[in-house]
């Protein structure tokens, strides 16, 4: 079954379902990544500059249980008086039960991927909103949970009236472009990389 599902990864679909669950797969900060890679002194100065100052109470920010004096001794372990979050990108996996219908029978789940663009809806969306969806076929055809990439989401009945719809930026002949040439570069030197890497570790005494 899988392997014949795998004609049709990359293929879009339009479909509706029910959201059973919106989560944070990956947090992104390479403008943090690389302040983190400078002397503290300079980092810390960095921070501030760029960034915001870390709230000394922040009351309803804290977790159920979690006490504010725990979290400024944290921060005050850290060492740092600012945060970079503003800059952070997420990723999100939508977890979408479709209707029983036809060939996908009953309680069929799917993942649904999305990327940063898609951060307002997937923060306000409520568990029980019912969604329209374009996505892109990707992995796990043929199973009971199959993993799609996320290209444009509406509200059909959600709790939140001001969610409305959200379309992933159509990407330029030049970014299509672009990231052929590092797939097809990555598949090509692969082998060669990680060679070098298994003669380093042998160097290694």
């Amino acid at each position: 079954m899988q392997k014949e599902c795998s004609l049709i990864e990359g293929c879009q679909v339009d479909w509706s379902g029910e959201i059973v669950q919106v989560s944070v797969s990956e947090v992104d900060n390479p403008i943090k990544k690389a302040v983190d890679c400078l002397p503290e002194a300079l980092a810390n100065f960095l921070y501030c500059f760029y960034g915001q100052p870390i709230p000394q109470r922040p009351g309803d920010q804290l977790l159920p249980g979690e006490d504010s004096w725990d979290f400024e001794n944290l921060m005050d372990f850290h060492n740092r008086q600012c945060h970079l979050n503003e800059y952070d990108s997420y990723s999100f996996a939508f977890s979408v039960k479709l209707p029983s219908a036809g060939y996908w029978n009953t309680g069929l789940h799917v993942v649904v991927e999305a990327g940063n663009e898609f951060q307002t809806f997937a923060f306000n969306a409520s568990k029980g909103d019912i969604v329209a969806f374009s996505a892109i076929l990707k992995s796990g055809l043929g199973t009971m949970k199959p993993v799609m990439t996320l290209r444009e989401i509406r509200c059909i009945h959600c709790k939140n009236p001001l969610l409305t719809i959200v379309a992933e930026p159509p990407m330029s002949l030049y970014d299509e472009f672009v990231t052929g040439i590092s797939s097809v570069l990555k598949f090509i030197f692969a082998p060669f990389v990680g060679d070098a890497g298994t003669l380093g570790d042998d160097r290694v005494v």
